[in-house]
């Protein structure tokens, strides 16, 4: 799993700026999840799986005729967001498409880095 983390400017001082509120609702929302028996200041967001066509079924489809129901091939991407307080400081820590319900306008420049 690939985790990537960011680190938000010093003005970041509660969760609600770091997030795009428009991802908390609508289609596919991010959704807050209980944390337990933990001993930090955090939250945690949830995207259930998102169900869409790859792009690569277009472009085979013209190159494989014979491809067999091409719209049963479906990618599918569950998400996760948490956020956390440490210092002052919020950081965020995400995979799958987590990063998109961040408000990268708050990020500090160059501020993500990848780890495994």
């Amino acid at each position: 799993m690939k985790l990537t983390f960011y680190l938000f400017k010093p003005g970041v001082t509660d969760f609600s700026k770091a997030l795009k509120q428009s991802k908390l609702t609508g289609q596919a929302p991010f959704e807050e999840v209980d944390l337990k028996n933990v001993n930090f200041n955090g939250k945690a967001y949830f995207q259930r799986a998102k169900d869409s066509a790859p792009s690569l079924v277009s472009i085979c489809a013209g190159l494989l005729p014979h491809l067999h129901n091409p719209d049963r091939i479906r990618n599918s991407t569950n998400s996760f967001l948490l956020l956390l307080k440490v210092s002052g400081r919020v950081f965020a820590v995400t995979t799958g498409f987590g990063f998109t319900a961040i408000n990268r306008d708050e990020l500090e420049p160059d501020s993500d880095s990848k780890s495994r």
